[in-house]
């Protein structure tokens, strides 16, 4: 590893002291040049050490707890006409407004006496990793613009308004990135992030929450990545953007409430640089935590038992009209062919919610909860006239800029003549019109006898289901809870008219004219959100229910305008009650893992208040019916994961296993790292396909990382360029896995806000290589080094300089490679994928044989099957493994025996591989949990 030691020289250094006996982080500072200074002609600059992930300095409280900057605002520490937050109960002070100071220095942290950064900074510089010489990350930044040292070597930026005024937004210049490539993740709805890959800043789009960059001085020389995360500040949420006019990139901040307003920012963005871009992402995510201390990252997180079992939701095989007894059909149908979900997710359809707008203008509905399905208003289909203007909506006005003529026109008949037909569309077409009046489950669930408790028993005592979650929207229901109802009344909601940013409206115009635009939503108070939960969910607790699905969680951010906290504020406050109330109702795993999935929550409003929860949508839904989304959403899951999989497990959302493009879905989850669950119709299903991903008993091999896209494609366009495959890289205890996919000409279009696929993708070529695996033991180094893993396991291989690498597809050992080797595989056609299982070579104790242990060889998770391994024993080679199936490794030269469990087992070896195989017996479900003792002998 490169050592590079700070700039000491002439120049006056601001160094944090070392805390660790290991070497040097190859990034040993990073330094500001302040105003009226030239980077080759610097008199005065201010270097801070920086640190590698796991080497910062011991603090009074663990990294993510609370610290005293995580202190309440006073009047005296918010500039004038800014309105401060105060948080509740426990999470009071990550809740509570940062302090916002004028002036440009920081309290010294750790007792160290720091000096201060001057304001007026205008370039960002970096050490390069080959020499040392100075590589500038942005310049020309504004001069209102400050800089200080942030935690984990980082540097953080604040501002200061050059006139004073308190602003509710505002924008300013960060400066000219010097770098050759930008990876961005930006929202793309108001619900979702996706990625894009440039290189320029004027292509980084509005709404960039995440941003990673390559620098490299010259061709041929190591590159340096540097990441920008914007940050929350009390009520004010930062992001970035390019302008297309002069490529720089901006930095702007809201509070999402006019009357709330700021004229300083503290701590408005980090920023972390580092020869490795995953280390640079961690310790970024590392140091927003601490810094803002609303959130923690997954390393400091418990996480749910239900991520390692497979599972079934109910929302693609029933959508809102789910009941009972189509629960209980889906879970025996998978049950009965051999891949039976130990956990299940009730999805939307079983809260009990009004009727839409007739509700609002006087109409009963006290007795809603009692009416049969069948006298429930239908959903009848769009008419002909209906269907032409759907039509002249989508080809005309979704692809319109917010401030565009057709937009304006379309704004104007939305709220006039148009008005009352699209009312009576939201509210007899969906369920975003309509708001929660009570916690308890609607006639569907409970009626005659029957109730949401015994649906549940049923499906634990007869179905052996483990984990049962629910659904709801983080408001409550998609228009929130009705102040009409009385059952609600004690939360005082109010009908509040949403206030969507202007970045937003930019993202998606149809913020401006959807269902809430027209009635509002019923918006519960910040001081009455605790209640609101624990009402919500101790229902669930006396029903069996084990967690909850919380939904729609970025579309709360408007709810928040009116309350005087700003939107963020707002936000994180109702993501902690709600934290707190599934910890209290629903964390009875003996981990105490908060039992939730965060979906459609991709503001960081939402990623940046998981202090407890661990488990985290990456992406977009899965869209049975639109063709063009489904290689789409294995490229944006693959690359938000990069960022979000630092907040928790990443959840992949359900997949059809009879769908036709269920073979790619399920590839991508065998390598992605979460949750394994899917949402067939009873009796639609490939039980050959869910056998590849299922074992009997109904667990699953998760691999200990979010897949993340290998370094060789982190920063290539593999949806548009036409030559690139996206790969996927992760690791089990034992082994590493590469997915490989031809995701050409399936994107989200930006402009017109939909999936768009070309018929034809080129074929792409696809190599790999045992390095794609960014893990050292795959890197031909020592493991001395290594951290557990996400699962706590500390990987135990001997250092090896060879790798056996089996192909999944053609079911055979493919290559023997050292650690830099290149493997070329076949090429892949739109839409195919493959899998590689890498294997690291151990020699026999008697420097004979060579062998891997490569896992369950008809598993498209094969290697999680690996459990242990043992290589003391001369002549003798021995692995723990589980899981029933042919389990398989490489062995240079065949065995006399394999013994499984004492008793010597038949084998089959092919010499021209080297591929050894044997069954692994089970008689019944129950020895699915018996582990295999499987030992080889030369």
């Amino acid at each position: 590893m490169l050592a590079i030691p700070p700039l000491y020289s002439t120049v006056p250094a601001l160094v944090l002291p070392p805390v660790s006996t290991r070497a040097a982080h190859p990034l040993e500072f990073f330094k500001a040049v302040h105003h009226g200074l030239h980077l080759g002609n610097v008199d005065a600059l201010t270097g801070i050490r920086s640190r590698a992930l796991k080497c910062c300095a011991p603090t009074e409280t663990p990294v993510g707890k609370r610290t005293g900057g995580d202190r309440t605002a006073t009047a005296d520490d918010t500039p004038a006409g800014t309105s401060a937050s105060t948080g509740r109960g426990r999470r009071a002070a990550r809740g509570s407004t940062r302090k916002a100071s004028r002036a440009s220095t920081r309290a010294p942290p750790r007792g160290e006496a720091l000096k201060p950064v001057p304001t007026g900074c205008t370039s960002i510089v970096v050490p390069s990793p080959d020499d040392g010489s100075e590589l500038a990350l942005a310049k020309y930044i504004c001069p209102s613009i400050r800089t200080s040292p942030g935690p984990h070597g980082s540097l953080l930026l604040g501002f200061t308004e050059s006139d004073g005024f308190a602003r509710s937004s505002s924008s300013r210049v960060l400066g000219k990135l010097n770098a050759d490539r930008y990876f961005a993740c930006s929202r793309i709805k108001r619900w979702w992030m996706g990625p894009l890959v440039c290189n320029n800043a004027r292509r980084v789009p509005v709404e960039t929450q995440f941003l990673l960059t390559r620098l490299q001085a010259n061709a041929g020389t190591t590159p340096v990545y540097a990441v920008i995360i914007p940050l929350i500040e009390g009520a004010h949420r930062s992001t970035l953007c390019g302008n297309p006019l002069t490529n720089e990139l901006l930095l702007r901040t809201d509070s999402g409430d006019r009357d709330v307003r700021t004229a300083s920012v503290h701590s408005a963005a980090v920023v972390v640089a580092d020869a490795d871009p995953y280390v640079a992402v961690s310790r970024a995510f590392e140091a927003a935590a601490e810094e803002m201390g609303t959130f923690r990252t997954r390393a400091h997180k418990q996480e749910p038992s239900h991520l390692d079992v497979f599972g079934w939701c109910t929302w693609d095989a029933f959508y809102s009209a789910v009941e009972p007894r189509g629960v209980l059909e889906g879970v025996r149908s998978l049950k009965s062919g051999g891949a039976p979900p130990k956990f299940v997710i009730i999805d939307d359809g079983w809260q009990s919610v009004d009727a839409g707008e007739r509700n609002r203008q006087g109409r009963a509905f006290a007795d809603f909860r009692e009416k049969p399905k069948d006298d429930m208003p239908d959903s009848s289909p769009l008419n002909a006239a209906a269907r032409f203007l759907s039509f002249v909506y989508t080809a005309w006005v979704e692809p319109a800029p917010f401030s565009s003529p057709r937009s304006k026109l379309w704004q104007w008949l939305s709220k006039g003549p148009l008005r009352s037909k699209l009312i009576q569309f939201f509210d007899e077409n969906t369920d975003f019109s309509k708001s929660l009046v009570s916690f308890r489950a609607n006639v569907k669930f409970e009626h005659e006898g029957e109730s949401l408790k015994t649906l549940v028993d049923e499906l634990k005592h007869e179905l052996d289901v483990r984990s049962i979650y629910v659904w709801h929207a983080l408001s409550g229901y998609w228009s929130g809870v009705s102040p009409c109802s009385e059952e609600m009344a004690a939360f005082e909601s109010e009908w509040s008219f949403p206030q969507p940013t202007s970045d937003l409206l930019m993202v998606e115009p149809a913020v401006a004219w959807d269902a809430a635009s027209f009635h509002g939503v019923g918006a519960v108070k910040p001081e009455k959100l605790d209640d609101f939960y624990n009402g919500m969910h101790s229902y669930l607790e006396k029903s069996g229910i084990d967690g909850v699905k919380v939904d729609a969680q970025s579309g709360m951010g408007p709810f928040g305008a009116g309350f005087g906290i700003g939107a963020p504020a707002y936000v994180s406050r109702a993501v902690h009650a709600m934290e707190n109330s599934v910890r209290s109702h629903l964390s009875r795993s003996a981990s105490g893992a908060a039992e939730c999935i965060n979906c459609m929550c991709h503001s960081t409003e939402n990623l940046f208040s998981y202090y407890d929860t661990a488990v985290v949508r990456a992406g977009d839904d899965f869209y049975p019916r639109d063709v063009a989304s489904h290689a789409a959403h294995i490229t944006t899951v693959a690359y938000n994961s990069v960022f979000i999989g630092e907040l928790g497990a990443v959840d992949w959302d359900m997949f059809q296993s009879s769908h036709p493009s269920a073979a790619l879905h399920a590839a991508a989850r065998a390598v992605g790292g979460g949750a394994i669950y899917v949402s067939d119709k009873p009796g639609e299903h490939d039980f050959n396909l869910l056998r590849q991903l299922v074992l009997p008993d109904g667990r699953t091999f998760r691999a200990r990382h979010a897949g993340r896209p290998t370094l060789d494609c982190l920063f290539e366009d593999v949806s548009n360029d036409g030559e690139t495959a996206l790969k996927i890289w992760n690791a089990h205890a034992h082994t590493g896995v590469i997915g490989g996919f031809n995701v050409q000409g399936s994107k989200w279009s930006r402009q017109l806000r939909r999936f768009v696929s070309m018929p034809d993708p080129r074929m792409v070529e696809l190599t790999l290589s045992p390095r794609d695996i960014a893990e050292p033991r795959f890197q031909g180094q020592s493991h001395s080094d290594d951290h557990p893993d996400d699962h706590g396991n500390v990987p135990t291989d001997a250092p090896t300089k060879e790798y056996a690498i089996y192909d999944f597809r053609e079911k055979s050992v493919s290559a023997l490679l050292a650690a830099d080797g290149t493997l070329t595989a076949a090429p892949l056609g739109g839409s195919e994928w493959n899998l590689f299982f890498v294997a690291p070579v151990h020699v026999a104790a008697d420097g004979g044989a060579k062998w891997a242990a490569l896992g369950l060889l008809d598993m498209m998770n094969g290697g999680g099957a690996v459990l242990e391994l043992d290589n003391a024993q001369p002549q003798h080679a021995r692995v723990v493994a589980t899981g029933a199936g042919n389990f398989g490794f490489y062995a240079s030269c065949e065995p006399d025996f394999v013994k499984v469990n004492g008793d010597i087992e038949p084998f089959d070896y092919d010499a021209f591989t080297g591929l050894l195989s044997v069954l692994l017996h089970s008689s019944s479900e129950d020895e699915l949990q018996i582990n295999y003792n499987i030992e080889i002998g030369w």
